[in-house]
Formats: structure tokens, sequence, C-alpha cells
């Protein structure tokens, strides 16, 4: 059930009005975003109107899931338990709202995947700088059949009913 699932963090979404402004951000801060999710933030639409969402955290291993769950389980066993798939615009959103992010800690956004015009489809990751140690925003190939390693984590949205 939704409810037994602590809300992780509140962000806002329309935090910049388009993608032109989410890269202006990014640079004015310092956080890096790689060439692909470039390619995948043109394709990703802004909300119309500031609202918030409520997000849950967890990992593979937290959601029950055997190591080397698939994208489809993963997002199966989500809808199963009543969580929803994010917004598109919670990556970028993210990277700028989540200021202290741990080093080491890497953030699956839980989307629709955005397919590339080389077909391949996309998440946003939120990346604490892993290898740059700094913020950055990255994406992950998501087939739908790719497997996860237990220890990473997804966000998705936590309804508020």
């Amino acid at each position: 059930m939704v409810s037994d699932f602590p809300i992780w963090r509140s962000i806002a979404l329309r935090w910049k009005k388009n993608e032109a402004e989410y890269r202006a951000a990014f640079k004015m801060e310092g956080y890096r975003i790689s060439s692909d999710a470039r390619h995948i933030l043109v394709r990703t639409p802004i909300a119309k109107t500031m609202t918030t969402v409520d997000l849950v955290l967890l990992s593979v291993r937290e959601m029950g899931l055997p190591n080397k769950a698939t994208t489809r389980e993963i997002y199966n066993w989500a809808e199963g338990v009543g969580l929803e798939k994010c917004p598109a615009e919670v990556g970028p959103a993210l990277r700028m709202q989540y200021v202290k992010q741990e080093i080491d800690e890497l953030i699956m956004v839980g989307m629709e995947p955005i397919e590339r015009s080389d077909g391949r489809l996309y998440v946003f990751r939120v990346d604490g700088g892993s290898y740059t140690r700094k913020l950055w925003l990255g994406v992950d190939e998501a087939h739908p059949t790719k497997p996860w390693h237990d220890i990473w984590c997804w966000v998705f949205v936590r309804s508020k009913q």
C-alpha cells in the first residue's frame, strides 16, 4: 500500500520554465549535465503550472526484488504498490533542488523512458558526483529488459490521495 512508504522528498515542478532555463541554471550552479541528458532534456515536458510532487526513494533490494531485476519488473512492482511514474521533469528539478547529495549516491528517476533518435530508451539519473566529484544530471538506458543490481535506488511519485 502506498501509505506504507514515507515521503523521501517533495520537490517543485516548473521550477524552471523550459529546457534552456534548466541548462542555464545547471551552468550557473556548476552542475554537470551529460550530452545524453541534454538530448533527453530537450524532449522533457515541463509542467504548465508550479506544482509539487512527493517522492519515495527505494533500492531494488528494498522493493523486495531480486538482484538484476529488470526495468519492467521495477516499474510493475511500483505500480502494484500504488506508486506512480515520475513526470520526466523530476530529473532536472531534483538535480536543482537536491543540493546536499552524497558523492557516491546515484538515483534513477522512475519515469516513462524517453526515446532518442537512435531508438534507445533513457531515464534521468541524478548523480552525486561519483565520477566528477560534482553534482550532475545524467541518463541511463532503461530498456524494459535491462537488469539492475539490487543496490540501485529509484524515485517514484507517492500520490497525495
